[in-house]
């Protein structure tokens, strides 16, 4: 039976995904009227049926990865869709595209196609960075330890980068690649060292120990700062 901090979470979650599904929807149709395109011209020349585009922009359901990729190709900034100015939306979006490259090879190489997804998500997300002059990067450490959990235990690596990705949050509006790997490593190795003792589903055993990482996290850095104002 789930805890109270678990509906808690639960509900969070809930509300979060509902609320980003219809800030996607309402970009879309801003992209769209941009580009000077009616709904049912869109919906066509994207592939989808005219309901189908309503739905996306009401934010009644979430756009896949087919749907952006053709949507990208008639001028829609996908970078804007997914996260308005936020630099992590184009690394998302080619996650999903590798989530569904992996998706239909997983069956012949035995790999993780979400372990994949996030994978590339944290990778693309570190590129990027780079690029944007941040020093919170990965080092080379982390990012072959990282590869190394995914390919090897691709269940583990991807509920763990999921938990980590909703937790992290509580530290800081934007998680660096940095903090979000050393977290991620964090938990695995807490989650190892306890295993033997957790009786639930792998799922709800990683976010048990995700969410002590995190808050341990949280009180240590809220420690710092308050060493910096009282110096």
């Amino acid at each position: 039976m789930a805890t109270e901090r678990e509906r808690r979470l639960a509900n969070k979650l809930a509300e979060w995904r509902s609320r980003f599904q219809r800030e996607v929807g309402e970009r879309l149709k801003e992209e769209r009227r941009r580009l000077g395109m009616s709904k049912v011209e869109f919906a066509k020349r994207v592939g989808v049926h005219r309901n189908t585009q309503t739905n996306y922009e009401s934010g009644e359901r979430e756009p896949d990865a087919d749907y952006l990729e053709a949507a990208e190709k008639l001028g829609v900034s996908l970078s804007y869709i997914l996260d308005g100015e936020r630099v992590d939306g184009l690394p998302r979006f080619a996650a999903h595209l590798a989530y569904q490259i992996f998706l239909k090879s997983a069956p012949l190489c035995s790999i993780d196609a979400v372990a994949m997804e996030e994978l590339f998500f944290l990778l693309g997300l570190d590129e990027a960075n780079k690029l944007s002059g941040s020093n919170q990067v990965l080092d080379e450490e982390l990012r072959d330890a990282l590869i190394r959990e995914a390919f090897q235990r691709g269940d583990v690596f991807s509920e763990t980068a999921k938990a980590i990705s909703n937790y992290a949050l509580r530290i800081c509006e934007e998680p660096s690649p940095r903090l979000r790997a050393s977290l991620i490593l964090q938990t695995i190795k807490y989650y190892d060292a306890a295993r033997d003792k957790l009786h639930l589903s792998l799922r709800d055993n990683i976010r048990l120990v995700a969410d002590d990482v995190v808050e341990l996290e949280r009180e240590r850095k809220n420690e710092m700062r308050g060493h910096n104002h009282s110096g």
